[in-house]
């Protein structure tokens, strides 16, 4: 699939021209390839049940990513791969507890 756009618990994703998502369905993977883009990191962390601990005013990254099954699979937990990007005026609120941002980049 090209031109794909997809809003997802406050990510918005978009498919690059050159691949967007792939759904392998003798693998029965999908690999997307795209850009990853959000306003403010509280609000995605929040949605995807994670403390609120890191807020920004914006966040633009290209990724690279594979996850089981079709592309309505997706899941932020089981994906992998590779996520590159600008966070804007972003900063850790509360990094005691590891259970916000901290806790989301170590699950990768």
């Amino acid at each position: 699939m090209t031109q794909l756009e997809a809003r997802v618990r406050g990510l918005v994703m978009k498919g690059a021209e050159d691949g967007g998502v792939v759904w392998n369905t003798t693998a029965n993977e999908t690999t997307f390839e795209g850009s990853v883009s959000a306003v403010d990191l509280s609000d995605v962390l929040a949605q995807w049940h994670y403390d609120a601990n890191l807020e920004s005013d914006s966040l633009s990254a290209s990724a690279s990513w594979t996850w089981e099954g079709s592309p309505m699979n997706f899941d932020l937990y089981s994906v992998r791969g590779t996520l590159v990007g600008d966070l804007s005026e972003g900063r850790f609120l509360d990094v005691g507890r590891g259970g916000g941002a901290t806790g989301a980049l170590r699950g990768c």
